[in-house]
């Protein structure tokens, strides 16, 4: 069921600013930058840089109203977005409730992605994170028992802990909108023997109030040792760290794995996200129906081929059918290759596991390149390509 704010907006009279207000209303009212980026369509709009624009319109306009740095809603929605959120305007304490969770939800988000183990304390895991509850972000239910019981019982209380896959401790994580300081100071004090990173999460206007605290003689050991990290600085970066590693970020579609939901130890879960990033510039795959009008040509601009799915809904492969653990299904793998490749072009897997890339990859007329660094991998593979579509092992022992 759509919500209230939808309405109909005829395609022939949209400008660039009704693009991003109807790409909203169909999320419900309200999306982050990063959904912003896949939903709205800029095939016509005939700029080098869409999501730069994309931010600009958010920004400057009145239709619009921001919630959170990153987090933007139509004005025409405030009250259904304020009621799905549970925020009551000009009541401080809903307010924030819901930027404490909003912030643990990122800080998770984030750590999902770097393929750490995350956790929020028992009395916040039913706090929403957008239209999630927190329990539904993070990827463990119960924390690691990596210490004695002492310490443990004052971890547990810890906004955000990410683990490494050791199941220790690598990041420690406190989000502090309103409450004192010295409380998050304190935890870090009795957790420093960690070789972990140690950050208090809030607001620009609180760095001062941090720096006096941290002046005083009883957080001398962990004076170098505790991070501050402004919320806006937060929300990108998942930006950053592609940034260092050479790569742009380019958009997120999370993968519903049907009516499958896996279950390896951690928590049940049924959705993954499929992050898609750059090497420098997104190339020009996505068709630029303005210019092509102009000239006659057909013309593109950066991006993908079309526009992305707000989902990718495929079935996971069954535990049975499965020859490696973390195995993709070809029909998910097929969908993400159409839309970044051409075909003959060549793909490459650099951790290819079961090959399922390679197949998909060959099965759609494309070459592939796969690396794979255990042999027992690399025998299932052979045994996946053999009778169905030509390959030679290079190096293979």
């Amino acid at each position: 069921m759509l919500p209230t704010c939808v309405r109909k907006m005829d395609d022939s009279f949209m400008k660039q600013k009704d693009y991003v207000i109807d790409a909203m209303r169909k999320n419900g009212g309200y999306a982050t930058l990063r959904q912003l980026n896949y939903l709205v369509d800029v095939s016509t709009w005939g700029t080098k840089t869409p999501f730069a624009s994309i931010r600009r319109i958010v920004q400057v306009n009145n239709e619009f109203f921001k919630i959170q740095p990153g987090l933007w809603s139509l004005k025409e929605c405030e009250q259904d977005v304020l009621r799905k959120f549970n925020i009551i305007k000009n009541n401080k304490n809903s307010v924030d409730t819901f930027t404490h969770s909003y912030y643990q939800g990122i800080i998770a988000e984030i750590g999902n992605i770097r393929n750490k183990d995350t956790y929020v304390p028992p009395q916040d895991k039913n706090k929403l994170f957008l239209e999630r509850k927190l329990s539904e972000v993070t990827s463990i239910d119960h924390i690691y028992e990596f210490t004695y019981p002492d310490l443990l019982k004052r971890a547990r209380t810890v906004d955000v802990i990410w683990f490494n896959e050791r199941k220790m401790p690598c990041a420690f994580y406190e989000v502090e909108h309103s409450t004192d300081i010295k409380n998050s100071l304190n935890k870090f004090y009795e957790l420093q023997d960690f070789r972990a990173r140690f950050v208090i999460v809030a607001d620009e206007e609180r760095h001062r109030q941090f720096d006096d605290v941290m002046k005083s003689s009883i957080y001398n050991p962990i004076r170098s040792l505790v991070e501050f990290v402004v919320y806006d600085s937060l929300v990108n970066q998942i930006k950053q760290f592609a940034k260092k590693a050479g790569f742009l970020y380019y958009s997120k579609v999370p993968w519903k794995k049907g009516t499958f939901v896996s279950n390896t130890g951690r928590k049940a879960k049924n959705t993954q996200d499929v992050m898609i990033f750059s090497k420098g510039k997104a190339r020009n795959m996505r068709y630029d129906k303005k210019k092509s009008d102009e000239t006659g040509e057909k013309c593109y601009m950066s991006g993908c081929k079309g526009m992305l799915p707000t989902e990718f809904d495929v079935q996971a492969v069954s535990k049975k059918d499965r020859i490696h653990q973390s195995e993709l299904p070809i029909a998910l793998c097929e969908q993400i290759l159409d839309y970044v490749t051409y075909e003959g072009e060549v793909v490459l897997d650099s951790f290819a596991g079961s090959g399922v890339v390679g197949e998909a990859a060959l099965m759609m007329k494309r070459n592939c390149i796969l690396i794979e660094i255990m042999k027992e991998n690399i025998e299932k593979i052979k045994r996946r390509f053999e009778g169905k579509i030509w390959f030679q092992t290079v190096m293979g022992s």
